[in-house]
Order: structure tokens, then C-alpha cells, then sequence
């Protein structure tokens, strides 16, 4: 018996949004584990001065440490405030972003590390946070929900439209089957 068609439509909606939902969490958790796993053998270090430091709020009740700093690579000055790796930052209470910036000071000798390809990219922090690591690990079950809903999905579909998995009824066999096909 084959799926109504409008099950299928609403399988893959929901699919799409779970597996799409969890893929770019999953891709954004594990581009930073690489890309910090990378930096950590190709960055190379010198010397920067915190210039600016502070508090930013990021949403609902969340808080963001900013520091700003400077540093120069083949007599180049660069700024950054980016403290560590990632594409999203990193929320704190208001509480933990003050403990955060309290360890720096404005003209405070800092060492950066920068990407020898692209001096511009830089870190103030090399490592990655205990809750960056734990983003990755978390998405390990999501990411395989969503190979599993579409998986269930592609059956789904193939057998509302009559696709090979579709089960077939059993071939009848015996003496009657025989008097049955003259």
C-alpha cells in the first residue's frame, strides 16, 4: 500500500528543516574544531597591545567580551578584536564577559597569533573554549537524524510514487498456484 502523496510533501518539509537546522550547526561546529586544529600547527606569534576593551550585549540577557588590539607583522599594522576561533561568537553572562576583559588592560603587552598566509586573520586566543568543543560533540547525533530522516525521506518518496521499494506481495506457490495461472 503505498504513502499518500501529501505524507511525502510533509516528511521532506519536516526533513529539511531538521536535517538543514542540524547540518549548518554541525558544519559551523566542526569548521572550528578544523580550523583550530589546523591553526594550531600553520599560526605563528608576535607581539600586540590590547588598545579597547569591553562589554557588548548580544541578545536576550547574553554578553560578549571585546577586546581590542593591535599588532604588526613585516612592519604592518593590523587591528582585530577577535579573540578566538569561530564564525559565532562567544555569549557569556554579563558576569563572565567582565571576568573575561578583566584579564586584559589597555596598553597590556599581549601575544596574537595570525595566519602566516593572511596576516590579518588573527587570534588572541589560541585554544578553543570547553563550550566550543562540546558544540561539536553535541552535533554528532543531530547530524546522524538528519541522514536518517532523508534516507527515510528518499523511502518515503520512492514508494508514494511507486518507486523499487515498494513491497511486493509474495509469489503464491504450490499445486494451486499452477491451476490457477491456466
Amino acid at each position: 500500500m503505498r504513502p499518500p502523496k501529501r505524507h511525502f510533501v510533509i516528511w521532506l518539509v519536516v526533513t529539511a528543516a531538521v536535517a538543514g537546522f542540524c547540518g549548518y550547526f554541525a558544519v559551523d561546529s566542526f569548521a572550528t574544531v578544523g580550523h583550530y586544529l589546523w591553526a594550531r600547527q600553520h599560526y605563528r606569534a608576535t607581539e600586540g597591545t590590547v588598545v579597547s576593551r569591553g562589554v557588548r550585549a548580544v541578545g536576550d540577557g547574553d554578553a560578549e567580551p571585546v577586546i581590542g588590539y593591535h599588532y604588526t607583522v613585516e612592519r604592518r599594522i593590523y587591528f582585530s578584536y577577535r579573540l578566538t576561533f569561530g564564525r559565532s561568537s562567544l555569549r557569556f553572562t554579563p558576569q563572565e564577559a567582565q571576568v573575561e576583559i578583566d584579564k586584559y588592560s589597555v596598553d597590556q603587552t599581549v601575544t596574537v597569533y595570525y595566519d602566516p598566509q593572511d596576516a590579518s586573520r588573527s587570534v588572541l586566543l589560541m585554544g578553543l573554549p570547553a563550550r566550543r568543543w562540546w558544540y561539536a560533540a553535541a552535533m554528532i547525533p543531530f547530524l546522524v537524524l538528519g541522514v536518517v530522516m532523508i534516507i527515510q525521506t528518499i523511502r518515503i518518496g520512492r514508494s508514494a510514487w511507486g518507486g523499487k521499494d515498494e513491497p511486493q506481495a509474495p509469489a503464491e506457490s504450490g499445486p494451486d498456484a499452477a491451476a490457477n495461472s491456466t
